[in-house]
């Protein structure tokens, strides 16, 4: 990996800076809260399925070139993906899922889908980029309800098929977008708790929320490819201090 000072060298120009989370899944090598989905390659799927075929026949060789060409194909996507990703974004959130754990229980659409790599390659890029890069844990973001943080989604392996569902309050969500988004909520509260950790001399014990109403200078955000203003609730409260149940 190269060094700081090269990565400055090779600094990649940014176009937009939007926020985005991402959801790594099988279905769809990733889901962003913008609802984009980056599919797994036909032909990357068709070059997969020939070594196979190559090791029935016993030609180690042919194999040996399946496998090279099946991993440069996979490597030239993750370079593409990640750098439009980078030029387009200042925050990148990635979710840590269990991606070994995913492979093992659906085999090659998860294998083959190189997530590690591109995380490595998104990383490296927003380094080169001066984008804000930060992993976050995905657990129950795929059940929670990204518009009022209840636990009414689906969950479970007897779940997996069940791509869209409705909330109690109304909202409406499709599987791997939602789980993105409460990616991206979650990278956006331990931002924001950083830079008020950053920019306090004697920073107070904190409370951090999920959710404000719309402010002017709120972040604008894609969620279901619609904008939307977040920000994250940050109430500085001093050691015992009493915290107010319901924050304005």
């Amino acid at each position: 990996m190269e060094s700081q000072v090269d990565a400055e060298r090779n600094r990649i120009p940014r176009i937009a800076n939007g926020m985005i989370g991402i959801d790594p899944g099988f279905n769809d090598v990733i889901t962003t809260s913008g609802g984009e989905k980056v599919p797994h390659p036909k032909e990357l799927q068709q070059s997969i399925e020939r070594p196979g075929q190559a090791q029935r026949g016993i030609n180690r060789k042919l194999v040996a070139r399946l496998h090279e060409r099946i991993k440069n194909q996979r490597k030239d996507r993750n370079h593409r993906v990640s750098l439009r990703l980078v030029q387009e974004n200042s925050l990148i959130v990635f979710s840590k899922d269990n991606i070994k754990g995913m492979a093992k229980k659906f085999g090659k659409s998860v294998a083959s889908s190189g997530h590690a790599e591109l995380r490595n390659q998104i990383a490296y890029k927003c380094l080169a980029g001066g984008t804000r890069y930060m992993e976050v844990s995905g657990r129950n973001s795929t059940k929670t309800c990204s518009s009022c943080g209840s636990l009414s989604g689906p969950s479970g392996l007897s779940m997996l098929s069940v791509r869209q569902w409705s909330c109690g309050c109304g909202a409406k969500h499709h599987r791997d977008v939602n789980a993105a988004v409460n990616t991206l909520l979650l990278g956006m509260e331990c931002a924001a708790l950083q830079e008020l950790r950053n920019s306090s001399r004697n920073p107070p014990a904190l409370a951090v929320g999920r959710f404000t109403m719309d402010t002017p200078d709120s972040p604008r955000i894609l969620t279901n490819g619609n904008p939307t203003r977040w920000r994250a609730i940050i109430i500085p409260i001093r050691i015992g201090e009493h915290r107010p149940a319901n924050p304005a």
